[in-house]
């Protein structure tokens, strides 16, 4: 192999897989919401590959501050150390990402744990290797100028929140939002599906102008983007994991490869996903430093929606998954109604530490 050819998947399942994916395509973008800001080019451009080193692509469902962890591995150098070299590309949703990774033209990706559990439910073979964080990332927002005509007292209830946002206008891109809000109105006694308005939008820029324009009530966003609409004052943090204690502990963000691809190429694999876990720790100890990568990423926002949006995501030490987080995920996962078949996700199959190197990582 020469040192510039990328590295490709074990083909053996890869027609009856993408059949199986096209099937799943639309429900795999659960808890994965894309947005893709005009950034992502701005940061980490790989080198020309080493001449002696073998190159592999990982691809981001999404550009979000978890996954940027890929570009603080590149720009601190953790993938050429370990032995390989890493590209990296923005595929748009998890459903592409694991079509991609059937075929070939993509080794690893950044996606939510829901995905893959929807992908495998349905026998598309992929498995995690890495954590990236332990709890869940999204956010719901509420419009100022909803809350400013309809008041919610301070000290209301759970239920009573919940409820005096019925008539309000949900809006929607895939299954995830109506899903994930229909989950916290049953968790406050309340209809999942019913008391609220669905409003479907093509993409979550367009609902941030949305939100501003009053057209729609309510949004479910990731960091760092929730934050910038709260901080320019046109929404509410209204629910996340600091006040939903059912959205820590939790399997969420994780690296994913397939097990062929992992089992004919165990080497390579250790090297990405202690790569990965080498820079989830450096951005739990540098915040500084990480911060000053992020504001070269997502250049037109400001330093302080990116520091709250590090501060909010819980990266997983060493880059370690639990049998517990997956348990929980597992439970989230069937109260939504979106993943019905799953029921256990069992260590070696669904996910895996066995590639993290812990002897490189810092203690």
């Amino acid at each position: 192999m020469n040192g510039n050819e990328k590295i490709k998947g074990d083909e053996k399942t890869e027609d009856v897989s993408r059949r199986r994916l096209q099937g799943i395509a639309g429900g795999a973008a659960f808890l994965a919401l894309s947005l893709a800001p005009a950034g992502f080019a701005l940061w980490a451009t790989p080198a020309e590959a080493s001449a002696t080193l073998p190159t592999v692509t990982i691809g981001k469902a999404v550009d979000t501050i978890p996954f940027t962890v890929v570009d603080v591995a590149l720009a601190e150098g953790y993938f050429k150390q370990n032995g390989v070299d890493v590209e990296e590309e923005l595929v748009h949703g998890s459903s592409a990402a694991n079509a991609a990774m059937i075929g070939g033209s993509l080794q690893f990706a950044c996606e939510a744990a829901n995905p893959l559990m929807l992908a495998r439910s349905h026998g598309v073979p992929i498995m995690s290797v890495d954590a990236v964080d332990d709890g869940v990332g999204l956010q719901v927002l509420v419009s100022t100028e909803w809350l400013a005509k309809h008041p919610i007292s301070a000290d209301a209830t759970f239920k009573q929140r919940m409820a005096d946002l019925n008539g309000a206008i949900l809006a929607e891109v895939g299954t995830t939002e109506q899903s994930f809000f229909g989950l916290l109105r049953g968790w406050a006694g309340l209809p999942p599906s019913s008391g609220y308005k669905v409003e479907k939008i093509d993409s979550l820029a367009a609902i941030s102008l949305a939100i501003q324009k009053g057209i729609v009530d309510i949004s479910i966003q990731s960091p760092p983007h929730s934050f910038q609409l709260t901080q320019q004052g046109y929404a509410k943090d209204f629910a996340d994991r600091r006040n939903v204690k059912q959205f820590n502990n939790v399997a969420y963000d994780i690296l994913t490869t397939t097990p062929a691809y992992a089992q004919a190429h165990p080497q390579i694999t250790t090297d990405v996903a202690t790569s990965i876990a080498q820079a989830l720790n450096f951005m739990r100890n540098h915040p500084k430093q990480t911060l000053a990568l992020e504001e070269k990423h997502f250049a037109t926002l400001s330093a302080a929606v990116l520091q709250e949006s590090l501060e909010f995501i819980p990266f997983a030490k060493d880059g370690m998954q639990s049998r517990k987080g997956w348990e929980n995920a597992v439970e989230l996962a069937q109260q939504t109604g979106l993943i019905k078949d799953v029921k256990s996700t069992p260590e070696g199959v669904y996910w895996t530490n066995k590639y993290i190197d812990r002897s490189k990582l810092d203690r």
